[in-house]
């Protein structure tokens, strides 16, 4: 569902049909339109809904007269993912990818074909636009979020720190964050600029992040298991492993556990030298999770110096959504909250 001018939500599925409630607490019923095909993804910009169909067409809804107003095939296959965006001259441009991996940016001007943004060899699962650099960030089935500019095709940047599939994407552009989920249950927070990976999350029961938002520095993360779990962190302290030449960042202390247990226990032999820090201790496997415990609960806290506040008060941006981030990610403690 989509929610957005603090009037309207929207809700569409597989059955074919958008359903419009009114914003206020009996949410009534604003009415339904029929589409010809499944819907995949949703988006609004410049006030209009723009909705992935599995025809491989976006059909764009004008929520004042209830209807659909215009429909551009994009694709022979399920549209994945959709956002919208200007060009330099002001024009406005759609961006659809489709379930074949490919992404495309059609002039709906003319809607004709500008470009085929290639790179990604799975469906990509969600679009975000940096129109202020002309750049778009994809994220995909593939394991990889890929940073493309979209006047041009050019492939500025992969980020392939990922396990499994990554499944969403936000930003925080006032700090130069890209935060990542992914089916491998971690959330992975990058500078924008440096392509760092400064920040790993876990969630509590550390299972697959089947979809996550971000609004006001909090992560929201929809579990496998139907839990929703809202995480909190200072992306200013870092806990780091030190098992051998790791040196991975994690929020806390339990995760920098959890990722140890996971990557750096040796499951085929029954016992194993500790390769943390100077340990090198003979351990039997049975016992080795205890001892990785001891390790990470005296782990000293890297503190990175916050930056300063600025001189004047900045433009507040927006994400893809519309939210706005006008407070930093920061002076949180870490915290789970599972609902």
């Amino acid at each position: 569902c989509k929610r957005f001018s603090s009037t309207i939500l929207c809700v569409a599925g597989f059955d074919q049909t958008v359903r419009l409630f009114r914003d206020h607490p009996l949410h009534e019923s604003k009415g339904e339109i029929t589409l010809a095909a499944p819907v995949h993804c949703t988006a609004v910009k410049f006030h209009i809904l723009m909705v992935g169909l599995g025809s491989g067409e976006v059909a764009f809804i004008s929520l004042k007269k209830m209807c659909v107003i215009h429909t551009i095939k994009c694709s022979p296959y399920v549209v994945s993912a959709v956002a919208a965006t200007r060009d330099p001259d002001g024009r406005h441009l759609l961006i659809a990818s489709s379930f074949d991996g490919s992404i495309v940016v059609i002039s709906l001007l003319n809607e004709q074909r500008r470009l085929t943004l290639t790179g990604h060899t799975k469906s990509p699962r969600q679009l975000i636009v940096d129109s202020t650099h002309h750049l778009l960030y994809s994220c995909s089935a593939d394991k990889k979020i890929i940073v493309h500019n979209f006047l041009n095709g050019t492939i500025i940047y992969e980020y392939k720190d990922f396990q499994k599939a990554v499944t969403n994407i936000a930003m925080n552009q006032q700090q130069h964050l890209l935060i990542a989920s992914s089916l491998d249950g971690l959330i992975k927070i990058f500078n924008i600029e440096t392509h760092e990976l400064i920040q790993q999350l876990t969630t509590s029961t550390s299972q697959s992040i089947i979809s996550m938002i971000y609004k006001n520095n909090l992560i929201y993360c929809g579990m496998e298991s139907g839990i929703i779990e809202v995480l909190q962190c200072d992306i200013n302290q870092v806990y780091r492993c030190e098992y051998a030449n790791c040196r991975q960042p994690f929020s806390r202390r339990d995760d920098v556990f959890i990722h140890a247990r996971l990557f750096h226990v040796q499951h085929s032999s029954t016992i194993q030298r500790c390769l943390w820090k100077q340990c090198m201790k003979w351990v039997p496997l049975k016992k080795f999770s205890d001892h990785l415990r001891a390790h990470t609960d005296n782990l000293i806290l890297e503190t990175k110096q916050e930056p300063s506040a600025p001189s004047s008060t900045p433009t507040t941006p927006t994400d893809s959504y519309g939210f706005s981030s006008n407070s930093l990610m920061t002076n949180y403690s870490s915290k789970t909250v599972i609902i």
